[in-house]
């Protein structure tokens, strides 16, 4: 890998941590009084939920109950009647040389950049604009090299937790405007 490869994707690694600090907002999370019902008249209350989920979530095998948020704080980032992986993750990708890359990305061409036990890797912001989510293996670990062209944020994270490697994908809800993934497993969600 070139001096200037190294610098660019360094630099670039620099100004995706910068951008998801900046990115990191408060927001009102209602007022989560329990008040609302669901068709057979129990109150999430009654169910121990403190507010309404997005009405599209409610066939996911999802607990709802463990959080550490307010489900207010969700919102349905895309209207479809499952949302999920409606933009499709990257779960095998390939990789072109430096050189091959070289063809195709222009010099200045933002990146996000890993390195992980000596094996690096730069994922163009313009194809995890289209896809938000790559799992990948990098040095040996599973990973999720996760995206939001909302907040132009990335985040990357281990995908392995108790011994199990998860498959992440974009579920479409949306929390303070950033990406919100899920993992097809447990299908738990995942704040980026």
């Amino acid at each position: 890998m070139s001096v200037g490869l190294k610098t660019r994707l360094l630099f670039a690694s620099a100004v995706a941590a910068l951008i998801a600090v900046a990115c990191v907002g408060g927001g009102d999370s209602g007022d989560g009084d329990g008040e609302d019902t669901s068709e057979d008249g129990l109150t999430f209350d009654d169910l121990g939920l403190d507010d309404r989920i997005p009405l599209f979530t409610e066939s996911w095998n999802t607990d709802w109950t463990k959080r550490t948020i307010s489900l207010s704080e969700l919102i349905a980032g895309i209207q479809r009647p499952d949302p999920r992986d409606v933009i499709q993750p990257i779960d095998d990708p390939q990789f072109d040389t430096v050189e091959e890359a070289a063809q195709w990305l222009v010099d200045r061409e933002p990146v996000v950049a890993l390195e992980l036990e000596g094996e690096a890797r730069a994922y163009p912001l313009r194809i995890l604009t289209s896809h938000e989510v790559v799992n990948d293996v990098v040095g040996g670990r599973s990973v999720v090299v996760s995206y939001c062209p909302l907040c132009n944020s990335a985040v990357t994270f281990d995908r392995e937790l108790d011994g199990q490697v998860l498959r992440f994908g974009v579920s479409g809800l949306l929390r303070n405007s950033d990406l919100v993934m899920w993992d097809r497993q447990t299908e738990s969600l995942w704040q980026q």
